[in-house]
């Protein structure tokens, strides 16, 4: 009985004037998620690629900025966060005020990693191309000034030597600033979903599979709605006039989820069953030297989406060309350099038959003068298209000229 009464007294109690515990267990089980969904990329990468990448070190400092930062709001909790300001001791609410200060911080930091992490992964698939990476390149430029001039205003959002007393000394427009900062947030969330539309639109995929590439990076509208929620609550964190204390636990488990989701969102891409959707082998795939991912010179995924299927099509008829007593020249793989979305890869074949006299065939090779560039295509006519280096250009084409001809003896 003595055992039972101490452990019910150390439960906390939700009740209308203690919300503290619905903020702990609401962290909590999004940071066990959040670590849950890092760790199962890393460890997938490390078994399959035997290797981690640069990039990945992006997604793993998320992590544990999440990590502090989940840290610092139970210590707020403990200082009487979701607790009514008259129960508080003037100790404890200086203690919830550096809380908040450290916290407002690492959620700035885990937000710009999440969408770092996210543009990495999307400059590795996007081709060797500036039209293709200036959008992203210049989508990460900005979070990057973001992130650091709205590190440097919260810190000193309110005046030395004490600028952690945010609720009791004089500081800026914190509403305004946190508003300004919370549209940033989702004009830049929105910009990183759109990325993936304009890297696959001239994809040569089904529908059906672009589709499916999109949605991969959309988990971030759960981090866009958590925002608007929170810049809906904003005042209840700096209204003097109210209960700080207390006010505060619905906007805190707000923020709680957008870093949730921001993060969360950075990992989704990354699973295998979104890879397999677009055919990249990304879990299959070899490590370049430079952190991205590809097959023998290729340096990008999207590149060897639109080959895969062609090149084990065209190695299939290789090996029943063997069978048969043909051969087939293929392009091997890491002997050629792809510059763009679907490079055309071509093979032709020609093999002429003739007959002399007693019936008997003979087989020639025929050697064309005129060997194609990587960029042409063979019809079906034998002709030649013309060159292209865009999605828009054919991806194999394998041509057998047949001539068989007989005299009589």
């Amino acid at each position: 009985m003595a055992t039972a009464g101490a452990l019910a007294a150390r439960t906390p109690l939700i009740s209308a004037t203690a919300k503290g515990p619905v903020v702990n267990l609401v962290s909590w089980v999004a940071l066990s998620t959040l670590c849950l969904a890092v760790i199962t990329v890393l460890i997938s990468k490390l078994v399959v690629l035997r290797r981690l990448m640069w990039a990945d070190s992006i997604i793993t400092t998320a992590m544990l900025f999440s990590i502090g930062f989940t840290i610092a709001i139970n210590n707020q909790v403990d200082n009487g966060l979701g607790s009514v300001l008259s129960s508080v001791s003037q100790e404890e609410y200086e203690g919830f005020q550096k809380a908040g200060y450290a916290w407002n911080i690492l959620y700035i930091w885990s937000l710009a990693l999440g969408k770092l992490s996210t543009l990495s992964l999307l400059i590795a698939l996007a081709p060797n191309k500036t039209y293709h990476r200036m959008p992203m390149r210049a989508v990460g430029g900005i979070i990057i000034v973001w992130a650091f001039a709205s590190v440097f205003a919260s810190a000193f959002q309110c005046d030395l030597p004490r600028p952690y007393l945010i609720t009791t000394a004089k500081c800026f427009s914190q509403t305004g600033f946190w508003d300004a900062f919370g549209v940033i947030d989702i004009i830049t969330d929105v910009a990183i979903m759109a990325l993936p539309i304009f890297l696959v639109y001239n994809l040569q995929l089904v529908t059906k599979k672009k589709i499916a590439v999109c949605f991969a990076f959309s988990f971030r509208i759960g981090a866009i709605v958590c925002t608007v929620w929170r810049l809906t609550e904003m005042h209840r964190f700096f209204d003097r006039g109210t209960d700080v204390t207390f006010d505060s636990w619905i906007p805190t488990i707000a923020t709680i989820l957008e870093v949730f989701f921001s993060v969360f969102s950075a990992c989704v891409p990354h699973l295998r069953p979104f890879m397999d959707s677009i055919q990249a082998g990304y879990l299959s795939g070899v490590a370049q030297e430079d952190g991205r991912f590809g097959y023998g010179n290729d340096s990008y995924l999207m590149g060897k989406t639109t080959q895969s299927k062609a090149v084990s099509a065209v190695r299939s008829q290789a090996l029943r060309s063997e069978v048969r007593g043909e051969s087939l020249d293929l392009p091997r793989q890491g002997t050629t350099s792809a510059d763009g979305i679907g490079q055309a890869l071509t093979s032709s074949s020609r093999v002429v038959i003739h007959s002399g006299r007693g019936g008997k065939a003979q087989k020639d090779e025929l050697d064309p003068r005129h060997e194609p560039n990587r960029s042409d295509s063979i019809n079906s006519n034998g002709g030649r298209s013309d060159g292209s280096d865009g999605s828009k250009a054919m991806i194999i084409k394998t041509t057998k000229e047949w001539s068989i001809s007989y005299q009589d003896a």
